[in-house]
């Protein structure tokens, strides 16, 4: 029997009430540091995780819900990369750094994970390619420019890449371990072209 690709996956429907939110936040806490906006027995929410040869895809699902992450919580937590975030239901209210953004469905918002955000989010349905810092760097320079940017979703190139990681999501489960792969490489040359795409676009300079 041909091995699948590695996964994990969580949800808080079949715990306790009282469990819900701080499992919840145990799931996330290598990423963010949540809080949440809706009483103890009507919180849900759900992830999975796909394992790729040099990047982390998360789906995730959850009812309202404020989080936070900053330098000192990247370090502790010893991840050191970019989120590529994908919102196919709800909006989210980024901000630090000084900047604030709001994106909704369809959009791809740029976190560096080094940097300070905020989140405030209603119910909300994301998909998140979690990319260390290194793949990226060796091909785009002022990657830290990137931070709490929104791709222009008017780009061919960035269209692609929302279709490209919607299908990933409905795919990843029958990936086998023979094709991560070249999946992978697909998944971060689309990534890199439209991050390219949009730092050339939009003039932007290192912080």
């Amino acid at each position: 029997m041909t091995q699948k690709i590695s996964s994990f996956h969580f949800c808080t429907s079949a715990l306790p009430i009282e469990h819900k939110k701080v499992a919840w936040r145990d799931v996330m806490h290598p990423f963010y540091q949540t809080s949440d906006q809706v009483e103890d027995a009507i919180f849900e929410a759900k992830v999975s995780g796909y394992f790729f040869k040099n990047f982390l895809c998360i789906n995730a699902e959850a009812d309202p819900q404020n989080y936070y992450s900053g330098t000192e919580r990247a370090l502790k937590s010893g991840y050191d990369g970019v989120i590529v975030k994908l919102i196919l239901e709800g909006h989210c209210d980024f901000s630090g750094d000084a900047s604030s953004i709001r994106n909704g469905a369809g959009g791809i918002t740029i976190l560096d994970m080094s940097r300070e955000v905020i989140g405030i989010t209603p119910k909300i349905d994301t998909i998140n390619l979690v990319i260390p810092r290194h793949v990226l760097s060796k091909h785009i320079v002022n990657i830290e420019s990137l931070h709490l940017q929104t791709l222009n979703q008017a780009s061919v190139m960035t269209r692609l890449l929302v279709n490209h990681m919607t299908m990933l999501r409905k795919e990843a489960k029958s990936i086998t371990q023979n094709e991560i792969l070249d999946v992978s490489k697909l998944t971060i040359e689309l990534v890199i072209s439209a991050l390219q795409n949009h730092i050339k676009t939009a003039n932007l300079a290192p912080p």
